[in-house]
């Protein structure tokens, strides 16, 4: 199982935020990036800044791991984002992409699939 791996960066100058993230998500790995996302994004005004969020590493996420993956898409669409854009790395984790959005009712938000 690879482990999971994230960073948050925040680029003031080209107003962008960028999550990247890699491996496989489990609960633990969930609320630590929570809390940095909270941390982080918390001392910007997110309503001027774009989400990247590059999901080219993540591993597929197993179906227990979706919920968490759900409120993550619910704490960025309540962050207020202008726009979200998720890259992924297969089309598999980019149709996981576009129906959690669909379902957490995400509108801001573009899949990109980026083939290894």
């Amino acid at each position: 199982m690879f482990n999971a791996q994230y960073s948050i960066e925040i680029q003031s100058q080209t107003k962008e935020v960028t999550i990247a993230v890699s491996g496989s998500f489990q609960e633990k790995d969930a609320q630590s990036f929570v809390n940095s996302y909270q941390s982080k994004v918390g001392s910007i005004n997110a309503e001027e800044f774009d989400l990247i969020v590059d999901s080219k590493s993540l591993v597929v996420v197993s179906p227990k791991i979706l919920p968490l993956l759900e409120e993550c898409y619910k704490m960025y669409k309540a962050s207020g984002f202008k726009s979200i854009k998720f890259i992924a790395g297969s089309a598999t984790v980019g149709m996981q992409l576009r129906r959690i959005a669909s379902k957490t009712e995400l509108s801001n938000v573009e899949v990109e699939v980026i083939s290894k």
